[in-house]
């Protein structure tokens, strides 16, 4: 069973990889179907969750971002009974509207699907310098996967300058840099159609010739646009050179081949003309051009196609050498060229046409310059902020930088681009004093000098100073510990919810980096309203309304240090104060009022870590009615490697715990650290079971003790009504 899920794991972090390259959708959705294939079974029900809840997001875009060209419904239809599979599942009892649309959207989608496919129409539109290409997709062939795909391949081209005696080639997309073919192909091309022009008697130059794809999410490699490639080259010399015929490409016919240095199609493998074939067949085209030694096969794989789609119309078009492809009126359209005359006699016949487009072109660029460039130069209201070159800074909408802090906040952690995003928890924009603009208020974390750290600067929003509140001194016992003053803030957060009619915005600090925590609550001049002390750092800051009361609440995630445990707690910011249970830091024995406090159940990981910590360091908003908390554990010392193990909470907009899911970071270090033999890792065979086991040690703090049910802080409820009665 071990080598087992070693394989799966194997064939997740290939198929994770394999998502992360440039490719189509069509592609990637097919790996993730192959992948489903391996782990969505009835024997293996519950094993994998994990993996499915990481997959589910990539899944669902993909299906909806999808045209599906190219695939067979009955793919259409695989995929929606494994999506009816995975719905079933306990981790997706959320999602279930969810997966349903999905599923409601895909049999539609296999309905126009199936319907096209009967009644693909003839397409006389016709084009100078595009042309269909059926491709093999690999993407690095993950499981030895492939898939065909059909996209334009374009051209663009001209006469090089006086003194340039060799033609130039390039192609834009990304291609595989191993790859030699595709450059030789494009040279090859601008050979033979050049010498074509020569046997017209067409005098040729050296030409500029730029070959793309419209689509930019693949990596091209592989020789099957050599024929399109010569076609567009050689038709754009005869319009470069104002010969009397060129040629445009009906746009219902489809390309692929290699050619030889003769001009010759070169025949396909029977494994690639099977997938391209399938590829046009469920495609809109309608003519598929491909070498005279496959149309044997070929009419063979067709008649095989058309026993469940009869109705479906595609030609086959045998061609031996790419110059056949212009003596066909089935796949080309001739035109006349004359293009001094037709100027001059456009000019003439739409002078006045022109000469309002000029006037609309001219009246367009002022429009442009004034959205462009005045208005974003006259907006001074920042509201998005960055973490850039060790500074803060702030933007207006249009990105234009109003404001940066003259003070550096270095990182100096393996983890940098972790902190690089916590860090923008040092700024906040918000309209204080609601006259329309956003003020800055930012702290800093880096300074030798502990008044600074101990500082809240607000900025105007043109940069300047606008008031400073420095936090005042404190005295702070932590059990017989008695602290020096080593104050900081640490975290800043805001709202639109008001206190007394006027705005507020939150911070965090602690004493000694860690501990004792204080939360405060802020008026819009600095001061503080209330404050709140905890035993043990809030690292992850939110304000919420939950449960749609219209009134929003504080949610902080971090640690407990008397419990030794991850915790999360709520506030009404009408009523915080006090301590957190079994601290009294101010020695004023004031009772914490939190409305909810919950701590975490430890994991078995918690015995690996030096301090045997976890943390809450995730909070956000789901759903309107989905709360979601991430933890963390600390087995290598730090809360921010985002590689250790994750649990992941969700509850109600009442706080009722739902649903523990552990994340596969979790499932994939327990099974390394099991095959290191590590007599600390119990042994787990229903992951299931553990899940539900950690869900249910989740506790609630009432005022006096902890409890295993959702219960309301009985000290929050004796402040809410001291409140109503003042």
């Amino acid at each position: 069973m071990s080598q087992f899920l070693f394989n799966i794991e194997l064939a997740y972090q290939n198929l994770r990889q394999c998502l992360k390259k440039p490719a189509s959708n069509n592609y990637k959705l097919l790996c993730i179907s192959d992948f489903l294939n391996l782990t969505v079974k009835e024997e293996y029900e519950g094993k994998f969750e994990s993996y499915f809840l990481e997959i589910q997001p990539q899944l669902f875009r993909l299906s909806y971002e999808n045209d599906f060209n190219y695939i067979s419904p009955d793919f259409i239809t695989g995929l929606n009974e494994k999506i009816l599979k995975l719905q079933s599942y306990p981790c997706f009892i959320d999602l279930q509207n969810e997966f349903s649309e999905l599923s409601a959207y895909l049999n539609n989608i296999h309905t126009q699907k199936t319907s096209l496919l009967k009644t693909v129409s003839q397409i006389d539109e016709s084009v100078t310098g595009s042309v269909a290409i059926v491709l093999i997709e690999n993407n690095g062939g993950y499981n030895g996967i492939k898939t065909p795909i059909i996209h334009n391949l374009n051209i663009s081209s001209s006469i090089r300058q006086k003194g340039e005696h060799t033609d130039k080639t390039e192609f834009k997309n990304l291609t595989d840099v191993s790859d030699t073919g595709l450059p030789d192909q494009l040279t090859n091309a601008a050979v033979l159609a050049k010498s074509e022009c020569r046997k017209l008697g067409i005098k040729t130059c050296y030409y500029n010739f730029t070959y793309w794809f419209s689509e930019s999410n693949y990596i091209y490699t592989g020789s099957s646009l050599g024929i399109g490639a010569i076609c567009l080259a050689f038709n754009s010399i005869l319009i470069n050179e104002l010969y009397r015929n060129y040629y445009r490409f009906y746009t219902d016919a489809v390309f692929t081949s290699e050619i030889d240095k003769s001009g010759n199609l070169v025949k396909m493998e029977s494994e690639i003309l099977k997938l391209k074939l399938q590829g046009v067949f469920f495609s809109r085209f309608r003519k598929f051009i491909i070498p005279e030694d496959n149309i044997g096969e070929a009419k063979n794989e067709l008649n095989i196609l058309k026993e469940k789609f009869p109705q479906r119309i595609l030609e086959l078009i045998p061609v031996k050498n790419y110059s056949s492809v212009f003596k066909n009126l089935d796949i080309v359209e001739r035109c006349e060229l004359n293009l001094i005359q037709k100027t001059k006699a456009y000019t003439v016949r739409h002078q006045k046409v022109l000469n309002l487009t000029l006037a609309l072109a001219s009246l367009m660029i002022i429009f442009y310059f004034a959205f462009k460039v005045l208005i974003p130069l006259f907006d001074n209201n920042p509201v998005i902020k960055q973490y850039e070159n060790d500074r803060l800074a702030a933007y207006n909408k249009y990105e234009r930088k109003l404001w940066e802090s003259d003070f550096k906040i270095n990182i100096a952690d393996e983890n940098k681009s972790v902190q690089e995003r916590a860090i923008q928890d040092n700024m906040i924009l918000s309209d204080l004093d609601e006259d329309g603009k956003n003020e800055i208020l930012a702290i800093n974390i880096s300074s030798p000098d502990n008044l600074i750290n101990r500082t809240i600067f607000c900025y105007n929003n043109d940069g300047s100073l606008k008031w400073k509140f420095v936090s005042p001194p404190h005295s702070i016992a932590y059990g017989e510990n008695k602290f020096d003053d080593t104050f900081m803030y640490t975290r800043l957060s805001a709202s639109d919810y008001k206190i007394n009619g006027k705005k507020y915005f939150v911070t965090s600090g602690n004493i000694k980096m860690y501990f004792p925590c204080e939360l405060a609550i802020h008026a819009p001049d600095g001061s503080v309203i209330s404050s709140y002390w905890h035993s043990g750092t809030l690292i992850a800051i939110k304000i919420l309304d939950m449960d749609s009361d219209g009134k929003e609440e504080i949610y902080a995630g971090g640690v407990n240090n008397k419990a030794r445990s991850s915790c999360l707690a709520v506030f009404d910011p009408a009523v915080m104060k006090g301590s957190s249970y079994l601290t009294n830091p101010l020695n004023d024995s004031v009772k914490g009022t939190e409305k909810y406090y919950i701590v975490f159940p430890r994991t078995f990981f918690s015995s690996l870590s030096p301090e045997g910590y976890s943390y809450a360091f995730s909070v956000y908003q789901k759903t309107p009615q989905r709360l979601v908390i991430g933890v963390i554990e600390t087995i290598d010392g730090s809360p921010f490697n985002y590689l250790n193990p994750v649990t992941i909470y969700v509850f109600d907009e009442n706080m009722n715990i739902i649903n523990a899911v552990l994340s596969s970071s979790f499932v994939s270090r327990y099974l390394e650290m099991k095959n290191e033999n590590n007599s600390k890792i119990p042994f787990i065979t229903d992951w299931n079971k553990y899940q539900d086991s950690l869900k249910n040690a989740v506790q609630y703090w009432d005022g006096d003790k902890f409890v295993n049910r959702r219960v309301i802080n009985q000290n929050y409820l004796n402040a809410k009504n001291l409140l109503k009665t003042e």
